[in-house]
């Protein structure tokens, strides 16, 4: 009996810990808006997610702290490479991928970009989602991580 289970763990772990890490992204995702945009207690529960409240600042560091959590994390960095292979295999990964990784979180940077008032918030949020994703795989690969680092946060200081 301890074998079949061996074997159906082995067999279902990792979709296992893609569960647990679409729960810990989208833990992240809620307290990480909620304290962009802070906690008014005079807005509606049903209204659409509003990022009024969002400074310039407070989005460039929102940004580099999903940065390090997206490639400093064992977890999350993990998840990320793990649906970036898995996508070609799966219909479901694919959308789980897109949603994570690419056109939501592209149209996230986008939505907050037109909430401050940064003209071409279009082209803007594609050129900085870019420079992110860009930037994960130069990480991935770089011996000086912590230059990589470096080199992503100033690209993206001069976009706002």
């Amino acid at each position: 009996m301890l074998d079949n289970f061996r074997e159906w763990l082995s067999d279902n772990l990792r979709y296992i810990l893609l569960g647990l890490a679409i729960l810990a992204v989208l833990l992240l995702l809620f307290f990480g808006i909620k304290a962009i945009t802070g906690n008014s207690s005079d807005k509606k529960e049903n209204e659409p997610e509003q990022y009024e409240e969002i400074s310039a600042d407070n989005f460039m560091e929102y940004s580099k702290s999903m940065f390090s959590y997206w490639t400093e994390n064992d977890f999350a960095s993990s998840f990320r490479k793990m649906l970036t292979l898995e996508q070609f295999r799966n219909e479901e990964m694919q959308a789980l991928y897109q949603q994570y990784l690419v056109s939501g979180p592209a149209e996230c940077v986008k939505d907050m970009f037109e909430s401050i008032g940064v003209v071409e918030a279009d082209k803007k949020a594609t050129m900085f989602y870019s420079i992110m994703f860009f930037y994960y795989s130069l990480y991935d690969g770089a011996k000086d991580k912590k230059r990589i680092k470096e080199q992503f946060e100033k690209s993206i200081s001069g976009l706002i």
